[in-house]
């Protein structure tokens, strides 16, 4: 992992297109990864406490959280 993450800080991949979009993203979520890769109680994905609150959430009106 250390070796992939230090390939992608020293691409030549700049701009706006694909690639420097992908290499931005996995940059900015690096830290995130590497928790999830040395701690096995951490969850993928936050489907689930998502899916726990969204009861509480369908029906509520815009105009009442201004």
């Amino acid at each position: 992992m250390e070796e992939f993450l230090h390939w992608v800080e020293t691409s030549p991949f700049y701009g706006k297109n694909a690639l420097a979009k992908a290499t931005e993203y996995t940059l900015n979520r690096a830290n995130g990864l590497k928790l999830f890769l040395n701690d096995g109680r951490i969850e993928m994905d936050n489907n689930p406490a998502e899916n726990a609150i969204r009861p509480n959430v369908i029906g509520r009106k815009i105009g009442s959280l201004v």
